[in-house]
């Protein structure tokens, strides 16, 4: 089997610091900190740099390489009726990117998301 490198050096990058910066906001705001003097503070600029990703993100998905862009993983639902069939007989087919579920698993969490945030700050 050859190995197929996909996602690009800027999409990589987005996702580890994307799991960094919420690892240190999480530890700023639950533990007292340390090291860091100001832990809020810490906080609050993890909090812009997530912004920044997310912005940048939004930018790659509608400018950037073909497997970044959003509309490489947005399929026909007979597609996606098609690739569940094949995964509950045990023979999904292969994709480079993402496969054909991805779109609406991935709108499920940014709405989930939207709503959670919109519940906690009412």
């Amino acid at each position: 089997m050859t190995r197929l490198l996909v996602w690009d050096i800027p999409v990589r990058l987005f996702h580890w610091s994307l799991v960094a910066l919420v690892g240190l906001s999480f530890y700023t705001m639950k533990t007292e900190g340390v090291p860091f003097v100001f832990p809020v503070e810490i906080h609050a600029r993890a909090g812009y740099l997530l912004l920044g990703l997310l912005l940048f993100r939004w930018l790659w998905g509608l400018l950037g390489s073909p497997h970044a862009r959003f509309a490489s993983f947005l399929r026909s639902p007979g597609s996606m009726i098609n690739y569940g069939r094949r995964l509950l007989g045990g023979r999904p087919p292969a994709f480079a990117g993402h496969n054909p579920w991805v779109a609406p698993w991935s709108w499920s969490c940014c709405c989930h998301c939207r709503s959670r945030r919109s519940a906690a700050c009412s």
